[in-house]
This record gives C-alpha cells, sequence and structure tokens, in this order.
C-alpha cells in the first residue's frame, strides 16, 4: 500500500536519508547501487516536490544518476561503456522507449502515462545502465545478489511479521494485493540455487537456507497459483538446462533439490492447490473467469488501438467502460490487464510489444552462449528468473512494476557480467 510521507518529521527524516545515501554514492558507488537494490519497495514510499509527484526509490535513482556522473566528468572518463548497448540491445531497447514514449503522448491521461514511463522505463533503464558501468569484479556481483536477496527476504519477513490479510485469508504483507506479494517473491525463491553455487562457504549457504525458508513461507500464504506454477516451472527449466549442458551432477546434486522441493511442496502445496482448483475454474467468482472476461476486453482495446495502445498506466477506465456489454464484472479494480505481453501491447503500443519480444529472445540466446561457454550456475539460475518472470505473466502483469522491472533489468546486466 502507498504511503505518502507529509509530516514535518517525516520530511526531516527523508532529507537525513538522502544526505546519508548521497554522501554513501560519493564514497562507493557500487554500495548505494546496492542500497538502491536493497531499498527497492521504497518505491511504496511517495513525495510530492514542488506539486511533482515521486517516490523515495525514484529519489535514490535520480541522487546516483547524478553523483556517478559528476564522478565521470571529475575524472573524464566515457560515458557510454561497460554495457553492449550498441550491439546487443539499442534496437529491442530503442523500440520500447519509443512506442512507450509515443503511447504516453497518446493517451487520455498523458501526465498519469508520463509518471509510469518515467517511474517503470527510464529510470530502471538508467540505473542498470551505471550498474552494468560498476560491475568490474566477482565481488561486485556478489554484492548485488546479496542485496537482491536481503531485499526479498526482509520483505517476506515483514510481511511474515505484520500478518496482514486479505479477507480471504492470503498474506498481502505492505503491498496492494497478495499476487504482487507474490510477484515480488517468487524470483527470490528461483535465485537461491544459483546463490548456493555462486557462495559456497558454509556461513553464506546458511544464510541461503534461511533465505529460502522464509521465502517459502510467505510465498506459500499468499495462495498465489500463478507464482508457484511459475517458480515449479523455472525449476524444471534449471534442471532440464543444467543437466542438458553438463553443468553439474544431475542426480546428485539438481536432483536432490527438486527432489525435496517436490516432495515438500507436493505434501503442503497439494491440498490447497486442490482447494483452489473450484475458485479458478468452476465457482462463478473464479480467477480464471474474472481473467477470461480481462482478456477478452483486453483483446478488444487492442483492436482499436492496435498501434500505439493505451498508454501506460491507463486500462482501468477503458475496462470499466465496456462492462455493458458483459455480465457482471468478477473483478473491478483492475489497473492492468493480468497477462504481461497484452500489458506491453496496450500500454506501450505494438513496436513496445515487438521492442520486448526481441529483448526477450535476445536476452535468452546470450543466456545460453555465456552458458555454453562459462557453465556457471548463477547465469543459469538469473535465466530462470526470466522463466519464472515470463511464465507468471500468462496470468499476472510482471516486469510492469517499480521493483519488479528493477529485478528484470538487473538480472540481465548480472547475467551479462557473469558470463564474463
Amino acid at each position: 500500500m502507498f504511503y505518502s510521507l507529509t509530516t514535518n518529521l517525516e520530511l526531516i527524516g527523508l532529507t537525513l536519508f538522502l544526505a546519508g545515501f548521497f554522501f554513501l554514492a560519493w564514497q562507493r558507488l557500487d554500495w548505494a547501487a546496492a542500497l538502491v537494490i536493497f531499498s527497492s519497495p521504497a518505491y511504496l514510499l511517495k513525495i510530492n516536490i514542488f506539486d511533482l509527484p515521486g517516490t523515495v526509490l525514484e529519489l535514490e535513482i535520480l541522487l546516483l544518476i547524478v553523483v556517478w556522473l559528476i564522478k565521470k566528468i571529475i575524472k573524464k572518463e566515457k560515458i557510454i561503456q561497460g554495457f553492449n548497448w550498441q550491439g546487443a540491445y539499442l534496437w529491442p531497447v530503442g523500440l520500447i522507449i519509443f512506442g512507450a514514449t509515443l503511447a504516453a503522448i497518446w493517451s487520455p491521461e498523458p501526465g498519469v502515462s508520463a509518471g509510469i514511463l518515467k517511474s517503470w522505463v527510464f529510470e530502471p533503464l538508467l540505473f542498470v545502465w551505471i550498474l552494468s558501468d560498476l560491475i568490474k569484479e566477482r565481488r561486485q556481483i556478489s554484492l548485488f545478489i546479496f542485496a537482491w536477496l536481503a531485499a526479498g527476504s526482509g520483505v517476506a519477513l515483514i510481511s511474515l511479521a505484520a500478518g496482514q490479510m486479505t479477507f480471504d485469508g492470503r498474506l498481502v504483507g505492505f503491498y496492494l494485493s497478495p499476487n504482487q506479494l507474490a510477484m515480488t517473491l517468487a524470483p527470490i525463491l528461483v535465485l537461491l540455487p544459483g546463490a548456493w553455487f555462486w557462495w559456497p562457504r558454509q556461513r553464506a549457504r546458511g544464510l541461503i537456507i534461511f533465505v529460502g525458508v522464509i521465502t517459502f513461507l510467505a510465498l506459500y500464504f499468499t495462495y498465489s497459483s500463478g507464482a508457484w506454477l511459475a517458480v515449479l516451472g523455472a525449476i524444471v527449466f534449471w534442471g532440464l538446462v543444467g543437466w542438458r549442458q553438463r553443468i553439474f551432477s544431475f542426480k546428485k546434486t539438481v536432483g536432490s533439490l527438486l527432489l525435496v522441493f517436490f516432495l515438500f511442496g507436493s505434501f503442503w502445496l497439494a491440498p490447497k492447490l486442490i482447494g483452489k482448483f473450484n475458485n479458478w475454474f468452476l465457482s462463478d467468482q473464479s480467477s480464471m473467469k474474472s481473467r477470461l472476461i480481462i482478456w477478452q476486453v483486453a483483446g478488444r482495446l487492442i483492436k482499436e488501438n492496435w498501434l500505439v495502445g493505451l498508454g501506460p498506466g491507463v486500462f482501468q477506465k477503458p475496462y470499466l467502460a465496456y462492462q455493458k456489454d458483459y455480465a457482471p464484472y468478477p473483478e473491478w479494480a483492475v489497473p492492468h490487464p493480468h497477462n504481461l505481453w497484452l500489458a506491453w501491447w496496450l500500454q506501450a503500443g505494438l513496436a513496445g510489444l515487438v521492442g520486448f519480444s526481441w529483448l526477450a529472445i535476445r536476452i535468452f540466446r546470450d543466456g545460453f552462449k555465456n552458458l555454453n561457454q562459462t557453465k556457471q550456475p548463477l547465469i543459469l539460475a538469473l535465466m530462470a528468473v526470466w522463466v519464472c518472470l515470463f511464465l507468471h505473466g500468462l496470468v499476472d502483469t510482471t516486469i510492469w512494476k517499480n521493483d519488479l522491472a528493477l529485478v528484470f533489468v538487473i538480472s540481465i546486466v548480472l547475467s551479462y557480467k557473469a558470463g564474463r
């Protein structure tokens, strides 16, 4: 749930935090970038500066960009370096920016769309540009992975401790819905096997086990079928590709991990998942029925706006406008079309959809190339994170979210750097 910082005490605290962040960035840019990753849930803390809306996470990213630019100017270093944007990703990213910008200009609510475009497209791309420039050693990859896992386990711990539930008994934490919490936690669970091989020390592996247990518990209590199916699909991808690439002994390592996960998951998750089968397919108020209607409406909107789209963040009103053509909606509050690919088409137009699809193909191609060359389990785990996001994106709108946009671009640059 969003929280606006308005009181004098809150604003003073924020000012002190940002001053400390600026000092940290000036001393150690990589540690400041890690703090951005760790504090990614801070996008829920909103603030208005001269009547311009923003979030604490955005202020951190903007401060990091300012310090990074100043340091580059002082040292007389090139700004465009570190990540091979020109050769590998210039065209797909360019299409995404072009499509999303055109859709925001065309949007019936250009102010809302511009804010979404800034927070979910431009700032994550700028952040990953800086991140790719900062990563020069293995320890920095370790630092950013640790920050990512720490953010996820922190979200899981706070959510479990607060015990905030929806009316139907699903863990929601401090997010707007259980599905949003599940979308945040699922990639963490998928990343853990890669961290296990990346950090062979016993103490680090004890921490990984702790993060896994906490994340598993929190994800379980969201009762998100889409998230669990995505996690299972990602783990199957991990096992099959890892065995196929001969990265490790399938029987002794991944086989045992899969066996433990599936046995534990089957005995614990099966009763709840079987109980949700009726809710998914048979009930008049089922999740699947509501999604089918949402997808039908999204399809109609695409037919009418197939080239430019609707614009970022404006799906709700056109969706409700079609209610007269259907039976009473099972779900009324629908800011997104509950499908990643429909969301890209509607929010970034045809150019954005093509650009994102091109980017998805490109990152998997480069991921397999790096995997063939290095046999690095971390790269495989990051690819499994993409599988998780894309599979979950079939029934929910992953990536079109402040923290998940960061997760996606971070996973790309970490995969690229780990292969080198």
